[in-house]
């Protein structure tokens, strides 16, 4: 039962965690605000789900998953991503198709509005492209970043990133935003002859809501030990971290490449 909906707006999210009526809780706010909220929420003794990303860095992401254990309560990092029908027949191409010489180009356009804007400012063009990345990392990782190449102007930027795979695919993730571009990403791959796009999700697949199923199943299996509907897809602690540590490394390549200072991965 949905027990409260709290903006921060109002100052009364702290008041919502604090309610020992409230067993778990939801969070949807700025990036920069997840790991606050979270924190607050395990520390109250609420099971969490959040969305993506958990922390703007590795390390607060490992403390967050450390505090979740500490207080017996289900961390849970929403990656709708994973859960669309696109993405099962990609990993079953992915999977059959063989790594020998496989070459992936994962290509975003989005807008740089409100909060989006504020991350671009701040450098952290990496922590935007975290689902994406973790759609990688779940299909080829871990992952190593081989080198960055970035711009960047008034109005927006763009990134390149060139990864590899654990068995040695050449991943190239680029990511473009300006605030007249209209969201649209493709997850495209080549192996010899073959190639295959990934399908765009589906507008009635209900993705949220069945991430929020998976979120209260894990919450029902924590209590009962007894798991209550089917297994499914989610993201686990080490790739949420992997993915976090992946992120800042590229947010600094990309800084280091437009010439705000940071530096150069190896």
């Amino acid at each position: 039962m949905l027990a409260g909906c709290e903006s921060l707006r109002s100052g009364c999210a702290s008041t919502l965690i604090a309610d020992n009526n409230v067993d778990a809780v939801i969070v949807c706010a700025e990036n920069a605000r997840h790991a606050e909220l979270t924190s607050d929420a395990l520390q109250a003794g609420k099971d969490v789900a959040v969305e993506f990303p958990l922390a703007l860095s590795a390390r607060s992401c490992r403390q967050l998953h450390e505090l979740a254990t500490a207080h017996r309560r289900i961390l849970h990092v929403e990656v709708i991503g994973l859960l669309t029908a696109g993405y099962a027949q990609w990993r079953d191409w992915a999977g059959g198709a063989g790594s020998r010489g496989l070459r992936v180009e994962s290509r975003f356009r989005g807008g740089a509005y409100r909060w989006v804007a504020d991350e671009i400012e701040a450098g952290r063009v990496g922590q935007l492209a975290v689902g994406r990345l973790h759609l990688l990392q779940d299909s080829f990782g871990p992952l190593r970043l081989v080198s960055v190449k970035g711009t960047a102007s008034a109005q927006g930027y763009r990134l390149d990133a060139f990864l590899r795979g654990l068995a040695d695919e050449r991943i190239v993730v680029t990511e473009e935003r300006r605030p007249e571009y209209v969201r649209g990403y493709e997850l495209l791959a080549r192996s010899g002859d073959r190639q295959f796009s990934m399908p765009r999700a589906r507008r009635d697949e209900g993705l949220f809501g069945r991430d929020l199923a998976i979120f209260l199943d894990r919450v029902g299996t924590r209590r009962d030990g007894e798991r209550r509907g089917q297994a499914a897809r989610h993201v686990d602690r080490e790739d949420v971290v992997a993915v976090a540590q992946l992120a800042e490394a590229i947010s600094e390549g990309w800084l280091a490449s437009v010439g705000r200072g940071g530096t150069e991965p190896g």
